[in-house]
């Protein structure tokens, strides 16, 4: 005879694990994989050394000076992603897509005529964070504590964007030596959309069928500062950059619904819906990168360091504990903050070829070590492979990129305990003109 377990201890520690877990992810979503969308920076994402426009503002605005001319950029970008998932006990695989446009950004620079050395100011306003992921998956799946399955069926969209208003400078402080600062102010928001439906199919436990769905949506504001240097010592080049402390003010608007039914015919169901106000705060972090660069190419190798566990939330939200007291959330969020995430590197690896002074080829790759502990080997990182072409015409030059994004998650299930085996693929190509004036 197989044991059924008890649904209502399962779905009290469901609500209570989702209520804080999707807080700890919000305090942690904002910051991942925070990359300019426009120009060079779309393609070579943190490298210090070869973002020459004003999309180096955020990336490494000391690259300001090594613009040879003033100029105006606009860029446009199309998304499109696939997901596909496997049950753990075969079947057909299921699969899942979505494509959307969005303004890639604008910008000024302007060098400065001065006497001596280099003088470069930018005005860039731009996408930093696209908020894309999609999941989705039906079938039976195997519980991890047993040999039997369960039916499941859930599909999670989040889509959103984190916009930077980036204002800055460059100068040349010694010979070959530029320093570079910019101010960034952010806004944006993030939609997440999340159904699920669950049936015990033979009858394991004591509920027979659950449902829960999540809507969340929270909006964002704030600034920090980016500081540059960049080191040109014929034919090397030698850049560094520092990206103070993020603090994001968020207002998040909230609806998480649920529904149970247990063997019985006994139906349970609950709706909450909130709203909070809350602060997040993403720490110090820098990248290094070494160049090489003749007439013909450019090369550059950049390192990232992430303090992920360093992320601080800040909040008054209060929890109901047993015995009716009230009590701060913060430190057990920060606390899971602390003991779940990690301390990564990225390393990426860029090159530029000049075919002439009209073309120019570029090649990006960069591996990115997700932030989670105690992740397999398969599913601990991602992959970006960026190509791109640059063609000029007298004062106008066109950029025409394409990213390629892979990554493979393990999705765990809490209700029953199943895990779904996914594959995401992300494609963006982006447009970006550039007008020399």
């Amino acid at each position: 005879m197989v044991r059924k377990h008890s649904g209502l201890f399962l779905l009290v520690l469901l609500i209570t694990s989702t209520l804080l877990a999707q807080t700890y992810e919000d305090a942690l979503k904002p910051f991942q994989y925070l990359n300019p969308t426009a120009g060079y920076s779309f393609i070579f994402g943190d490298h210090a050394l070869l973002a020459k426009d004003v999309t180096s503002l955020f990336s490494n605005p000391a690259n300001l000076g090594l613009a040879e001319k003033t100029s105006l950029l606009v860029s446009f970008q199309n998304n499109r992603m696939y997901q596909y998932s496997t049950s753990s006990v075969g079947g057909k695989e299921k699969s899942g897509k979505s494509e959307y446009k969005n303004f890639g950004g604008i910008g000024f620079l302007y060098n400065v005529p001065v006497y001596r050395g280099t003088l470069a100011l930018g005005i860039a306003y731009m996408p930093v964070a696209v908020y894309d992921n999609l999941f989705v998956a039906q079938g039976l799946y195997k519980i991890t504590s047993s040999t039997d399955t369960v039916f499941n069926e859930y599909n999670l969209q989040e889509t959103g964007l984190l916009n930077s208003l980036s204002i800055g400078f460059s100068v040349e402080f010694r010979k070959n030596l530029f320093v570079g600062y910019s101010i960034n102010f952010y806004n944006g928001y993030r939609i997440h959309d999340f159904e699920r439906e669950e049936v015990d199919t033979l009858d394991f436990f004591e509920h027979h069928y659950y449902m829960d769905s999540e809507n969340i949506e929270p909006e964002y504001r704030g600034r920090n500062i980016t500081l540059g240097l960049t080191y040109v010592y014929t034919p090397f080049l030698y850049g560094f950059r520092l990206s103070t402390p993020i603090r994001l003010k968020t207002e998040e608007t909230s609806q998480i619904e649920y529904k149970t039914v247990y063997d019985t015919g006994d139906e349970e169901s609950d709706t909450w819906e909130y709203n909070l106000n809350y602060e997040i705060t993403y720490p110090v972090e820098f990248s290094t990168a070494l160049g090489f660069k003749t007439s013909a190419f450019e090369l550059a190798l950049n390192a990232t360091f992430h303090n992920w566990n360093m992320i601080k939330f800040n909040s008054d939200i209060i929890d109901i504990g047993e015995d009716g007291d009230t009590l701060s959330i913060d430190p057990e969020i920060n606390s899971n903050i602390h003991s779940l995430l990690k301390q990564t590197l990225d390393v990426s690896f860029g090159a530029v070829y000049h075919i002439g002074r009209k073309i120019e080829l570029m090649f990006g790759y960069r591996i990115i070590q997700k932030p989670y502990r105690d992740l397999g080997k398969d599913y601990s990182s991602i992959n970006e492979i960026s190509t791109g072409i640059k063609y000029s015409i007298g004062e106008l030059s066109l950029f025409i990129a394409y990213k390629f994004v892979s990554t493979k998650e393990l999705i765990y299930q809490e209700t029953f305990g199943t895990l779904t085996d996914q594959r995401l693929q992300r494609h963006r190509i982006n447009i970006t003109t550039s007008l020399a004036l």
